[in-house]
Parts: C-alpha cells; sequence; structure tokens
C-alpha cells in the first residue's frame, strides 16, 4: 500500500508540472502580448495572472487532484473558495515580485522568476489543503 502511494504521488507530481506547465504558458504569452498592447508590467502581470489562474484551476481540479474531486457539494464549493483566495493572493504577490525585479532584469525574466515561486507553494498548498484526498481519512 505504501508503494501505492508513492507511485500516486509521483503521479501527481508529474501531472502538477504538466497542468503547471501549460498553465504557465497561456500566462507568460498572455503576459506578453498584453505587455505590446499595456504600457508598465503591474496590468499585464494581472491580467495574465488571470488567464494562467483560470487554465490552473481547471486542470487542477479536473486532472491533477481527480481523486480528490470525488467529494460533495460542500467540498467543491470549499476548493473552488480556497483556489480563488489562494489566486487572489498570487495574483498581487506575483504581481509585486514582477514590478520590483523589472527593476534589475528584463520583464519577461522577472515574470518567469515569479511564476517559478508561485509554482513552489502552490503545489504545497494545493496538495496539503485546498485538494487534499481525504477518502484515505477516518
Amino acid at each position: 500500500m505504501l508503494h501505492t502511494a508513492k507511485k500516486l504521488s509521483k503521479v501527481r507530481v508529474v501531472r502538477f508540472i504538466l497542468a503547471g506547465g501549460t498553465a504557465a504558458l497561456v500566462e507568460f504569452l498572455a503576459f506578453l502580448i498584453l505587455l505590446k498592447l499595456i504600457h508598465g508590467v503591474f496590468w499585464p502581470a494581472i491580467v495574465s495572472f488571470g488567464c494562467g489562474f483560470i487554465t490552473s484551476y481547471l486542470l487542477n481540479s479536473r486532472v491533477v487532484f481527480a481523486s480528490a474531486n470525488k467529494r460533495s457539494r460542500k467540498r467543491e464549493g470549499f476548493q473552488a473558495s480556497s483556489f480563488l483566495l489562494l489566486g487572489i493572493c498570487n495574483a498581487f504577490i506575483s504581481s509585486w515580485m514582477v514590478v520590483v525585479f523589472a527593476h534589475y532584469i528584463p520583464e519577461s525574466i522577472a515574470k518567469l522568476c515569479a511564476m517559478a515561486v508561485i509554482a513552489v507553494w502552490n503545489y504545497i498548498i494545493m496538495k496539503n489543503l485546498i485538494f487534499r484526498d481525504h477518502s484515505n481519512i477516518r
């Protein structure tokens, strides 16, 4: 049983990386496009984050943490609202990081750095709180 749990954990990490990579690509491409259309980096960072956020929620809730998604409406509401709260916090922290980093490095690299930091803590929070699998809890 421990071997199965480790295997599931590795599969989940791979799925998270693929889903996160897809969401990051959506976010980064939107950021680059918006940089051409909007002056400054703050609003392109916020709007592009929203694009990545929606992509991330759909992939994480339906693919990465699918075993935790066999849940009640109450649990689904908790997950959606928790993910939204995390996303709001991430949007401001990420945008702030981009603005600060962009003083020292190119804007696109600043965005990638912020996205990497957000990705690490997102996995920890999603795995242990938002999409925690309660089926093993008695």
